[in-house]
């Protein structure tokens, strides 16, 4: 079903991996400044107890993200652009298959986070009226390429709608 579409990047992985344990390194900071802040004041035990439960849980679901995303979310990860729209594929647990026709689109924008110029990656955001989607973890040079190809042909399906509108005038 998904053999024309592109995979990502090998250093997409990387990028993952690193994003996925920052955000396990903040998460459990944030729990554990919580439960200094229980523990120096008198909080019932039964709200500690239902604390440190659901502190366990969320530290233990970060940590499978951890090692999830990289395997696979990677390969489950892929994008697809053609003539008429521009598909993607994404997720673990829940898989999202989102198109954009092309002609729906208004603006293109390609965005580098800290992590991903470590690693030479970007993320191509597509804005239609309605919403947005991302492709992410796009090598530099290949979100540029795509950028300008988009943006081109958004500003030809524009300069047609113009000189079609002005005909019927």
């Amino acid at each position: 079903m998904y053999n024309d579409f592109k995979r990502l990047d090998p250093k997409a992985r990387y990028s993952m991996i690193i994003s996925s344990i920052i955000f396990l390194m903040i998460i459990s900071a944030i729990l554990f400044a919580i439960k200094f802040v229980l523990s120096h004041y008198n909080v019932p035990k039964p709200i500690v107890f239902w604390y440190d439960a659901i502190a366990i849980i969320a530290v233990l679901f970060q940590v499978l993200f951890v090692f999830l995303k990289p395997t696979i979310g990677y390969k489950r990860h892929r994008y697809r652009i053609n003539d008429e729209s521009i598909e993607t594929v994404t997720g673990i647990f829940n898989i999202s298959h989102e198109i954009v026709p092309i002609r729906r689109m208004q603006q293109i924008n390609v965005e580098q986070g800290p992590i991903n110029r470590i690693f030479n990656l970007a993320t191509i955001e597509i804005v239609t009226a309605g919403s947005s989607q991302t492709i992410d973890f796009i090598p530099v040079h290949l979100a540029d390429e795509i950028s300008t190809k988009l943006k081109s042909e958004i500003n030809d399906f524009a300069t047609k709608q113009k000189k079609d509108g002005s005909a019927n005038e």
